[in-house]
């Protein structure tokens, strides 16, 4: 059984529970029986495409209610994220809080505006000490280059190979240019090397989602497929997850996610107004 089933019953529980409805009256409603229902948010029995197809129309989810709700329960959502006039924050708050995978929020040049307890503890994204933290920032952090020890210079490579093809389309925009030599200057001559041969790697484009990355975790690596998806803030953001690949992953995540206690949602402003 998938791991996740846990995670989207716990959200079924929240839901229901929001909504006033005693588990007899919801499985009434969600065609089961209690005790199934029961079960499913406790995620002891499997939660079904159907499953989340009924909870959108019997608890009347709103939009971005119901994309999380896809996303935590590991389907591809059947609706693309809504468009939204809701700020950033408040979206954020809706998908991170949910989303115990390891998950964050991050514009277009890769500049990280939210994320979650799990990429926290990967990547400590709050101890970077920059006002704008970027992607890149993380990886480069002392605390990262500690934890990935030998394999730090592979990850890193692939990482700008990843955000060279991410931002090719950008290449002419100013604040592209401010963002490369911000990154030049503050980490020298690796980071220059490095954004080289990304550069001179671009023959073959590449996929970014779908990706296979592996996270140094408290409990040893952990192999994660990436999905992204763009939604329609203003201006627009990218929702980045990663997914356990396969049976040993998932449980190794599940174990690293166990050790977390409350899934807290960061965001960079924050940050940047305490320092």
């Amino acid at each position: 059984m998938r791991d996740y089933n846990r995670d989207a019953g716990r959200m079924l529980r929240t839901l229901r529970q929001q909504r006033g409805l005693t588990l007899k009256q919801a499985a009434s409603r969600l065609q089961t029986s209690a005790p199934v229902l029961s079960r499913k948010e406790r995620g002891q029995d499997a939660i079904e495409r159907q499953d989340i197809q009924l909870a959108i129309v019997v608890y009347q989810l709103d939009p971005w209610e119901g994309y999380a709700l896809w996303v935590v329960a590991g389907f591809m959502p059947e609706q693309a994220p809504p468009n939204s006039s809701a700020d950033l924050h408040t979206v954020a708050e809706m998908l991170l809080t949910n989303l115990l995978f390891p998950a964050f929020i991050n514009d277009g040049l890769g500049y990280l505006h939210a994320w979650n307890q799990p990429i926290e503890t990967l990547w400590a994204p709050s101890q970077t000490g920059t006002a704008r933290i970027h992607l890149l920032d993380c990886l480069f952090s002392t605390y990262v280059r500690n934890k990935l020890g030998e394999l730090w210079a592979s990850c890193i490579g692939h990482a700008l190979h990843v955000f060279h093809h991410k931002t090719m389309h950008m290449a002419g925009e100013p604040e592209f240019h401010a963002l490369i030599y911000a990154l030049a200057t503050k980490y020298g001559e690796v980071f220059i090397a490095k954004w080289h041969e990304a550069r001179q790697n671009n023959n073959t484009p590449m996929a970014t989602d779908g990706l296979i990355v592996q996270c140094a975790s408290p409990v040893g690596p952990i192999d994660y497929l990436v999905l992204q998806t763009t939604f329609q803030t203003s201006p627009p953001n990218e929702l980045i997850v990663y997914m356990p690949w396969g049976a040993e992953n998932q449980a190794r995540d599940e174990q690293f996610r166990s050790q977390l206690g409350v899934n807290r949602v960061y965001f960079s402003s924050e940050l940047s107004l305490a320092t």
